[in-house]
């Protein structure tokens, strides 16, 4: 936990730094007027993603290593000492604004603080994240990126640039668990953001009390269900940022203040779309906020947003296209490449639509088959009956609010600004595409959980002194919650007592092939595993064996290829299997 601790303070200097520079340099102007014109955590999320910009090119030639990281921090140093006197000023009035909050924030925060960090030295618990989310991050720090890894194993062809901020900001040490902290940072980051906005109601006698609600309303949902704060803290997922960054959008843009498209909507939806490119419907906030732009006659300031959004998607493509040969994998339908790497299209055909129908509803309640045979909208029934008892109410609580917002539009448009109602559309959009593709709900937590609050920007609250009241001795008895919760896991399993460093990731025997002189690792299943996984075993490790594969070249950088002729004709001898 102490190690966890350290890294939290060290990544988030890091990331509240390049925030900093961040708007300095897209904006144009300096952010030192007021360190609060913003929300501490936009300058966490926008320097977070400052940082992953320079990862995602520095990935397509360089293993990201301590190394790489010494390289990142130097140009960045170098670019903030030329404005020292800035930044002073920007953490000088950081520390005067946070030393306003009163000791039951800080309370709170300690509080919450002890639950995140306890989860994330524990066990990790996810399947992906011990299948593959491991392995990504570990091909991003060993090799960088290496041609045809997809072709080892399908889902190692899902690039997101979660991964490379990851391995960028987590470096690989030897006997440590790195792998989740930054997933149990944002978790942090998140509850402090939402627990910052409750307790600012209650210092200025009502003022954004819309927000305060909102925020509690969140914070409470992402708590109780476990795949947000609390599962987040457990795995390397890379679903949770998307969550994170629409609540900012959400809470901060439309219902605090109502200004023109802020900068946020047009790099935000841009690295989300290099997160998972579910995400892709995000897009639409960019270009919208480029037609404001132009409309506005800011010909530089389009210019250089432009520029930056290519930052992102320029190197995420090229490492699609270097991993699995299809600059949007999975999406196969864009195909626009031959090379000897590419992953075989019928595999992915395969994959995808058994991501789809799985995501409809799981194999273990309703066979993949009987799912495939079921039209819309029959098989709605079936993929809302077996939702946890949380994403039930979730997603009934989210639908019925944007119902709300279809059926009386007219009336509730005209209470609402244009930036706010075009949000709400695109919301609505992101959760059309979502549902049609695979609905999973972890997927759409971003889109879902507004829809909770989307009448909280309209229908008027009690009275501000009730409310108040309410909310405190809400968040009060949560925090104690909270903190019973974390004492309880602790005393009952011994897989937290990691007071130092986090949990040790379990070891799995491995069998060992040679192709080609290259030495491949393929798991046995442990610790009751439905599945062999990976989890930090030695790379290349992959789970079959497809006859058709063959290296590249002499070495693992060189990458993998199949070969697309008769099975029939590979040879046996080329195959060594190592006792």
């Amino acid at each position: 936990m102490l190690y966890l601790i350290l890294a939290y303070l060290v990544i988030s200097f890091l990331c509240l730094s390049a925030g900093w520079l961040f708007y300095e340099i897209i904006t144009g102007s300096s952010s030192t007027a007021n360190a609060y014109t913003r929300p501490i955590i936009s300058y966490l999320i926008s320097g977070l993603i400052f940082l992953t910009a320079f990862g995602q090119w520095l990935v397509l030639f360089l293993p990201l290593n301590i190394f790489t990281l010494f390289i990142l921090l130097i140009a960045l140093s170098i670019l903030i000492l030329a404005r020292k006197k800035n930044i002073l000023s920007f953490y000088k009035q950081i520390i005067e604004e946070s030393s306003k909050n009163n000791f039951l924030f800080f309370l709170c925060i300690f509080i919450f603080l002890g639950m995140i960090v306890t989860i994330n030295a524990g066990p990790t618990i996810m399947d992906d994240t011990e299948s593959y989310h491991i392995q990504m991050i570990k091909w991003a720090q060993e090799y960088g990126s290496v041609p045809g890894i997809a072709n080892l194993h399908l889902r190692f062809g899902f690039n997101s640039s979660w991964f490379i901020s990851i391995g960028l900001l987590c470096p690989r040490l030897n006997g440590i668990n790195n792998y989740i902290s930054l997933n149990g940072l944002l978790s942090l980051w998140l509850s402090y953001y939402l627990l910052e906005k409750i307790f600012y109601f209650f210092k200025t006698n009502g003022f954004s009390k819309n927000a305060a609600l909102a925020s509690f309303v969140i914070i409470v949902v992402c708590l109780v269900n476990w795949p947000m704060i609390r599962g987040n803290a457990a795995n390397a997922n890379y679903d949770f940022i998307t969550c994170c960054c629409v609540i900012v959008l959400f809470v901060e843009y439309i219902i605090v203040s109502r200004t023109n498209p802020p900068v946020e909507w047009l790099i935000w939806p841009c690295y989300l779309f290099t997160v998972r490119i579910i995400n892709f419907p995000l897009l639409l906030l960019t270009i919208y906020s480029f037609f404001v732009l132009y409309k506005s006659d800011h010909a530089k300031k389009i210019i250089r947003y432009a520029f930056a959004a290519c930052l992102l998607i320029v190197p995420f493509i090229a490492r699609n296209i270097i991993l699995s040969g299809f600059p949007f994998f999975p999406v196969y339908q864009l195909d626009f490449f031959q090379f000897d790497w590419k992953a075989d299209k019928q595999k992915i055909i395969e994959m995808t639509a058994y991501i789809k129908y799985f995501n409809r509803v799981n194999n273990g309640n309703q066979s993949l088959a009987l799912t495939r045979r079921l039209q819309f909208p029959q098989w709605v029934a079936s993929w809302y009956a077996f939702l946890s008892i949380y994403d039930k109410i979730i997603t009934a609580s989210s639908f019925v609010s944007y119902a709300a917002f279809l059926i009386f539009r007219k009336k509730i448009m005209s209470m609402l600004q244009v930036n706010d109602r075009f949000f709400i559309w695109i919301m609505i959009v992101q959760l059309i595409a979502w549902f049609f593709i695979a609905p999973d709900p972890r997927f759409a937590y971003g889109p879902l959980l507004p829809g909770i609050c989307i009448l909280i920007c309209i229908l008027p609250v009690p009275d501000m002194r009730i409310l108040a009241k309410v909310l405190k001795f809400s968040i009060l008895s949560t925090s104690v919650v909270l903190l019973f919760y974390t004492i309880n896991k602790i005393v009952i399993d011994s897989r937290y007592h990691n007071w130092v460093t986090p949990h040790d990731l379990p070891v799995p025997p491995v069998r060992k092939i040679v192709i080609d002189g290259i030495e491949l690792h393929i798991p046995g299943r442990i610790l009751d595993n439905w599945n062999p996984r990976c989890y930090d075993i030695a790379l290349p490790c992959l789970y079959q064996i497809d006859r058709r594969l063959r290296a590249r070249g002499s070495t693992i950088k060189n990458g993998f290829k199949l070969l697309y002729s008769d099975s029939s004709a590979v040879e046996e001898g080329e195959y060594q299997i190592k006792p």
